[in-house]
C-alpha cells in the first residue's frame, strides 16, 4: 500500500508505442487511463474504490514513441479534479462513482494498485487486439518550488565547490 497524500504532488508518467490497435477488422484509438485502486475498503459489492483520469490515446497512425502522464498537482483535495472520475459505486444505469464515504484524497492515502489500462470505468468494450509496447513507467513526486529552489541552489553551490577544487 502506498500513501500518496504524503507527496505534495505526483506525476504518473509512461511511454508507450502503439503498433496496432484492432477492432472489428479495422485500426481504431483507444485512450489510456490510469486507476489508483484500492482494495481495502470494498463498497456495494465492486472489487475496489478508485479515481482514475485519461492520460492519453493509444493510436497506430502516430509513429514513434510517445510520452504520457499525468500530475496530481494536490493529493490533499477532497473532491475529483477537473479529468479525473471515481469509481466504488454505481448508479441504476451502470455509471461509477465514488462511494459517499470516500474523497479523492482518501482514495490516494491507500492505493494498493496503480493500472494503466485501456478500460475507462462504467464503459464496456468489445474484443480488441493490441500491439504495444511500453516502457518507463515512473511515479515521481513534484518537489514544492521552495524545495526546488533550495535543492537548485545547493546543486549549484557544490558545482562551484567541485570547480574551485578542479583549478587548484
Amino acid at each position: 500500500m502506498r500513501d500518496y497524500t504524503q507527496m505534495q504532488s505526483v506525476t504518473f508518467g509512461i511511454d508507450v508505442l502503439a503498433n496496432s490497435v484492432w477492432f472489428f477488422n479495422r485500426e481504431v484509438t483507444r485512450d489510456l487511463v490510469i486507476e489508483l485502486r484500492d482494495y481495502d475498503n470494498q463498497a456495494n459489492g465492486l472489487p475496489y474504490t478508485s479515481v482514475w483520469a485519461k492520460v492519453g490515446t493509444l493510436d497506430a497512425g502516430k509513429t514513434g514513441w510517445q510520452h504520457l502522464s499525468v500530475t496530481i498537482d494536490d493529493t490533499s483535495v477532497l473532491g475529483l479534479p477537473s479529468g479525473w472520475g471515481g469509481y466504488g459505486a454505481e448508479d441504476a444505469q451502470g455509471n461509477p462513482f465514488l462511494p459517499s464515504d470516500r474523497t479523492f484524497a482518501s482514495v490516494l492515502a491507500g492505493v494498493d494498485e496503480v493500472a494503466f489500462t485501456t478500460l475507462v470505468p462504467g464503459f464496456v468494450y468489445g474484443f480488441t487486439y493490441f500491439d504495444v509496447a511500453v516502457d518507463n513507467i515512473s511515479i515521481s513526486p513534484v518537489p514544492e518550488p521552495a524545495q526546488g529552489g533550495m535543492l537548485l541552489a545547493g546543486l549549484a553551490g557544490m558545482a562551484a565547490l567541485a570547480r574551485r577544487r578542479a583549478r587548484r
